[in-house]
């Protein structure tokens, strides 16, 4: 696709990005694990990576900026790890969102507590809370979790996700 769109539109293969929801969100850590010299920035949302006995790919384990949104009551892709069952069919295991994470803080360098940021309750009626945690640095990639308190596998209505990401990725190409 790359190639295709390069060819076809002449885009700039420095500014290439993958976002994806659910299991868009597992191909974006997938493009992030076996191509990350191909992508400036991914967001996966509402995703986990793989556990380790669940991957099916070779990880190149280079750092990158990668920016994650889990609910901490969803069932399909939970929170703290374990099986993603989706109708009745079981995907496989995958890593707690800690350990998500915490796989690419650490490709990045990163050590000790990230900077924590509790954001606006925009829809205090939809029982949901957002709290951020962010590892930024210079010279080194930006890793942000936004987790999603009593969120299931779904968006928050505090903020529009889509434009969080486009934010992250813009933050990105400094």
């Amino acid at each position: 696709m790359i190639s295709y769109f390069k060819e076809r539109y002449q885009i700039n293969e420095k500014q290439i990005f993958a976002v994806g929801t659910s299991g868009g969100g597992h191909m974006a850590y997938k493009l992030a694990l076996t191509m990350p010299e191909r992508f400036r920035a991914i967001a996966a949302l509402i995703a986990n990576l793989p556990d380790t006995n669940n991957i099916d790919c070779e990880e190149k384990r280079r750092a990158m900026p990668v920016m994650i949104v889990n609910g901490t009551a969803d069932k399909t892709n939970p929170y703290e790890g374990g099986e993603v069952i989706t109708n009745n069919i079981s995907l496989g295991l995958v890593r707690s969102t800690d350990q998500t994470f915490a796989y690419w803080s650490s490709l990045a360098g990163y050590k000790g507590e990230p900077q924590m940021e509790k954001l606006s309750d925009n829809d205090p009626k939809d029982g949901k809370t957002i709290e951020k945690y962010t590892f930024k640095k210079k010279r080194k990639p930006e890793v942000t979790l936004l987790k999603v308190i009593n969120g299931k596998h779904d968006y928050p209505n505090d903020i529009d996700v889509h434009l969080e990401a486009w934010e992250f990725f813009k933050r990105s190409l400094k």
